[in-house]
């Protein structure tokens, strides 16, 4: 509810009480001056909207006190209301103070209240900014989306803060104890530098974040910071927080209202915040939200895919794959999780996640692991920029034993432009005693050129070629074409997806005899593993 303020002027007593007791069951914050002088006094300490003003008075008269507004407060709506104007005061109002509007005693109420509306209703679309909170409106908010609409850029999200109770608080305490809690807020929200913005919309704040890789820590920030500012036993009563992607037109206030009623989705750690959408799965905000949840409270572990070397008939490996274990207690396929990291560039902190799942397995299995490694999947970029390397040198859970039984796995959706810078920092892991490995081999960017000029000792050819065998005769071509050039190099080499026992046999008779998928074995969580890995312990001796 809007407490809007208006300013009633006259020099007689009873028809400021008239005028007010008409007017105030329609606004809640109703001043009254008898003098142009007082009227200035009250526009200088409070936020007025609009002035509805007699024209003849003592001293200073309608006219010039309507251009005294004028020139000190150009967003107030001015309206004369008398019986006694004279059309040259008229006139310089019209023109130097802008007069809205020019009512004559006695005042028709429907007509008067009509004016008023329109009146408040024009102010809004002037200014700038809101009157009470100095923040910009609706119309600025979508004036500054419809530019943003222009660029190519990644639109924000809205933050939207329904303050649950302005209504009881005006009752209760006061409009003006209302307008101090508007005002207090948004001096709150005005210092922080993530928010792309502040406006307001009646008892609602629109707040624009960013929607990147950040917007976890936005949100939970902007939650401390409510958490703080009100008390946390009182926030859930006083706020609501709704998360909202753009919509496709203008922001309207029905659009604003609706969001209070429209499918909430809560985010899982916050009292106060839920994200607006009808369709989870597809959208964007609360996918990202749900999975840097995820990441930040361990629900990302690794599950373990095991590689069998058919020759010694053994198991050589494991390679270690992602797994997110949703609150239904399933756990969700890369598919659904890493089109959302890669988007918004949150794989180094999920290649961390697994790479202390991997530690945990180590610590956990060390004994029966023996001389077993455990491949893990790195994006290029955090081997070209170092940031890998450091990640494992500065990973106190890590120790050097641990280091000769992990093998990097480079996977590589972007272009490896820098080969030099490469070549490094693959040997500074190689100095660790890690094995590094070329995922995908034979697709995208991973193809000769990578395997001409960087060190690696494993070679993993893309499970595409693996399947085609039997289906596509130029598969089995690319297949015996990679292992000779893999033999030249000295390069090991691992089949993935192999599902079919032709698969494998083929293969093997090609010159590859490690290989993994579900032909090998299931996938395995890290209690599996060490089950699996007790009962190999045990059928050896």
């Amino acid at each position: 509810m809007r407490a809007r303020e208006i300013l009633l002027v006259d020099d007689e007593a009873q028809v400021l009480k008239a005028l007010k007791r008409e007017l105030r069951g329609h606004f809640r914050i109703i001043h009254c001056a008898q003098s142009a002088a007082e009227a200035l006094d009250i526009l200088a300490n409070n936020p007025i909207e609009l002035v509805v003003s007699d024209y003849r008075m003592p001293d200073v008269d309608g006219a010039e006190l309507i251009i005294r507004i004028k020139q000190q407060y150009p967003h107030i709506i001015s309206i004369i209301l008398s019986g006694q104007a004279d059309l040259e005061g008229i006139s310089r109002a019209l023109n130097e103070g802008q007069l809205y509007r020019f009512i004559e005693k006695p005042w028709d109420y429907d007509h008067l209240l009509e004016t008023i509306e329109q009146g408040l209703q024009e102010a809004e679309n002037r200014q700038a900014e809101d009157v009470i909170t100095g923040v910009k409106n609706l119309r600025h908010l979508n004036q500054y989306i419809a530019q943003l609409s222009t660029q190519d850029v990644r639109m924000p999200v809205m933050a939207i803060i329904h303050i649950v109770n302005l209504g009881e608080i005006n009752q209760q305490l006061g409009h003006e104890a209302g307008n101090f809690l508007l005002r207090n807020i948004a001096n709150q929200l005005f210092v922080h530098s993530y928010i792309n913005g502040v406006y307001r919309h009646s008892n609602k704040f629109i707040v624009l974040l960013p929607l990147d890789h950040e917007i976890y820590d936005h949100v939970e920030f902007l939650n401390q910071h409510i958490t703080h500012m009100i008390g946390h036993d009182e926030m859930a009563d006083v706020f609501r927080v709704c998360l909202t992607e753009l919509p496709d037109g203008e922001i309207t206030p029905e659009f604003l209202s609706e969001t209070r009623q429209a499918s909430q989705v809560p985010l899982r750690d916050n009292r106060i915040t839920s994200v607006v959408c009808n369709d989870p799965e597809n959208s964007d905000l609360y996918q990202l939200l749900s999975i840097q949840y995820g990441l930040l409270h361990d629900e990302f572990l690794a599950f373990y895919q095991p590689q069998k070397d058919m020759i010694a008939n053994e198991i050589v490996g494991y390679e270690a794959l992602a797994r997110w274990l949703v609150p239904s207690g399933e756990y969700q396929l890369p598919a659904h999780f890493l089109p959302i990291i890669e988007k918004y560039n949150i794989i180094e902190l999920l290649t961390e996640k697994i790479l202390l799942s991997v530690i945990q397995c180590f610590r956990a299995n060390s004994e029966l692991l023996g001389a077993t490694r455990i491949s893990i999947n790195v994006p290029g970029r955090l081997i070209c920029d170092g940031r890998f390397y450091t990640m494992l040198t500065q990973c106190e859970q890590m120790d050097e034993s641990m280091l000769s039984h992990l093998t990097v796995e480079v996977t590589e959706q972007d272009l490896i432009e820098n080969f030099g810078q490469a070549n490094q920092e693959l040997m500074r892991l190689k100095s660790l005693g890690v094995a590094c490995a070329l995922d995908d081999f034979g697709t995208g960017y991973a193809g000769y050129e990578y395997l001409f000029e960087l060190p690696f000792d494993i070679l993993k050819i893309d499970g595409r070629f693996v399947r085609a065998i039997g289906e596509n005769k130029a598969a089995e071509v690319v297949l015996e074409s990679i292992l000779k050039s893999a033999r030249i190099f000295q390069i090991s080499v691992v089949a993935e997806w192999v599902e079919t026992a032709a698969q494998a046999d083929l293969l093997r008779q090609i010159g590859c005899s490690v290989i993994q998928g579900y032909f090998v074995g299931p996938t395995l969580s890290e209690q599996e593993l060490h089950c699996s890995l007790s009962a190999n312990e045990s059928g050896g001796r």
